[in-house]
């Protein structure tokens, strides 16, 4: 559990790097429609607190976590990946989208966690 820490404070080492090299090859899209996206990103990194996989909590979105998205009566499965090749039509967002970078590393009481083996 992360009760006491700020939100954007807990962040996977692989996600990590991962998501540095993603900002080091984006920063050319900041006038882009992904800038604000990659500006709330790029924030987030900065001020993240790097956990191992064995002690990272289990109740954070974290890249490839499955969400439920539910807007008015409508519902919608959806997975957080790395790339921007997710579309409104498919069930991928990507983190450095506007949806994305607001979703990821938020705690499980805000958002309904879907796990891969349809698990709650």
């Amino acid at each position: 559990m992360l009760r006491g820490l700020p939100l954007s404070s807990c962040l996977g080492k692989k996600e990590y790097v991962h998501l540095k090299k993603v900002m080091n090859f984006s920063h050319h899209l900041i006038q882009d429609s992904y800038g604000y996206a990659l500006s709330v990103l790029d924030a987030k990194l900065h001020s993240a607190r790097i956990w191992d996989a064995q002690y990272f909590p289990n109740d954070v979105v974290r890249l490839y976590s499955n969400i439920l998205r539910a807007l008015d009566s409508k519902k919608q499965y959806i997975t957080l990946i790395l790339n921007s090749k997710g579309s409104d039509k498919s069930k991928e967002t990507s983190v450095v989208t506007a949806l994305g970078t607001s979703i990821w590393n938020v705690q499980q009481e805000i958002l309904y966690i879907i796990f891969k083996d349809g698990n709650f």
